[in-house]
Protein backbone atom coordinates (compact mmCIF):
# COMPACT_ATOMS: atom_id res chain seq x y z
CA UNK A 1 0.00 0.00 0.00
CA UNK A 2 1.15 3.41 -0.92
CA UNK A 3 1.04 6.95 0.75
CA UNK A 4 -1.48 7.83 -1.26
CA UNK A 5 -3.70 5.25 -0.16
CA UNK A 6 -2.70 4.28 3.52
CA UNK A 7 -4.88 4.45 6.28
CA UNK A 8 -5.08 5.83 9.98
CA UNK A 9 -8.10 4.41 12.50
CA UNK A 10 -9.48 7.62 14.05
CA UNK A 11 -11.64 7.68 16.92
CA UNK A 12 -14.32 10.75 17.53
CA UNK A 13 -16.38 11.05 20.42
CA UNK A 14 -20.06 12.66 19.41
CA UNK A 15 -22.88 13.79 21.43
CA UNK A 16 -26.14 12.53 20.09
CA UNK A 17 -26.82 15.67 18.36
CA UNK A 18 -23.94 15.60 16.43
CA UNK A 19 -24.58 11.88 15.43
CA UNK A 20 -28.00 12.71 14.65
CA UNK A 21 -26.26 15.42 12.33
CA UNK A 22 -23.69 12.89 10.93
CA UNK A 23 -26.74 10.52 10.08
CA UNK A 24 -28.83 12.89 8.33
CA UNK A 25 -25.88 14.62 6.05
CA UNK A 26 -25.04 10.63 5.31
CA UNK A 27 -28.22 10.31 3.96
CA UNK A 28 -28.88 13.79 2.37
CA UNK A 29 -25.79 12.30 0.36
CA UNK A 30 -26.06 9.09 -0.15
CA UNK A 31 -22.74 8.58 1.47
CA UNK A 32 -21.86 5.00 1.72
CA UNK A 33 -20.39 5.78 5.15
CA UNK A 34 -20.11 7.85 8.13
CA UNK A 35 -16.45 7.92 7.58
CA UNK A 36 -17.37 9.19 3.75
CA UNK A 37 -19.48 12.23 5.37
CA UNK A 38 -16.23 13.04 7.42
CA UNK A 39 -13.81 12.94 4.53
CA UNK A 40 -16.37 15.08 2.25
CA UNK A 41 -16.83 17.94 5.13
CA UNK A 42 -13.05 17.78 5.16
CA UNK A 43 -12.38 18.54 1.96
CA UNK A 44 -15.34 21.02 1.77
CA UNK A 45 -13.65 23.07 4.75
CA UNK A 46 -10.14 22.98 3.44
CA UNK A 47 -11.24 24.82 0.73
CA UNK A 48 -13.33 27.43 2.27
CA UNK A 49 -10.16 27.71 4.43
CA UNK A 50 -8.16 28.18 1.19
CA UNK A 51 -10.17 30.86 -0.30
CA UNK A 52 -10.68 32.84 3.13
CA UNK A 53 -7.09 32.84 3.71
CA UNK A 54 -6.79 34.07 -0.08
CA UNK A 55 -9.37 37.09 1.12
CA UNK A 56 -12.41 35.71 -0.92
CA UNK A 57 -15.82 36.79 0.32
CA UNK A 58 -18.51 33.52 0.38
CA UNK A 59 -22.20 34.21 -0.21
CA UNK A 60 -25.54 31.98 -1.45
CA UNK A 61 -28.55 33.19 -3.18
CA UNK A 62 -31.92 31.90 -2.38
CA UNK A 63 -33.70 30.29 -5.31
CA UNK A 64 -36.50 32.27 -6.36
CA UNK A 65 -34.75 35.43 -5.14
CA UNK A 66 -32.24 38.22 -6.00
CA UNK A 67 -30.38 38.30 -2.75
CA UNK A 68 -27.37 37.33 -2.18
CA UNK A 69 -26.31 36.38 1.99
CA UNK A 70 -22.44 36.85 2.80
CA UNK A 71 -21.33 33.81 5.12
CA UNK A 72 -19.30 35.08 7.43
CA UNK A 73 -16.97 32.13 9.09
CA UNK A 74 -15.60 33.73 12.16
CA UNK A 75 -13.93 30.69 13.14
CA UNK A 76 -11.80 30.32 10.63
CA UNK A 77 -10.32 33.73 11.04
CA UNK A 78 -6.81 33.70 11.66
Amino acid sequence: MDKTTQRTRVQLDFTQRTMNQLKRLQDRLDASSRAEVIRKALNHLDAIVSLIDEGAKISVKRPGTDKWIFIEFPLLNK
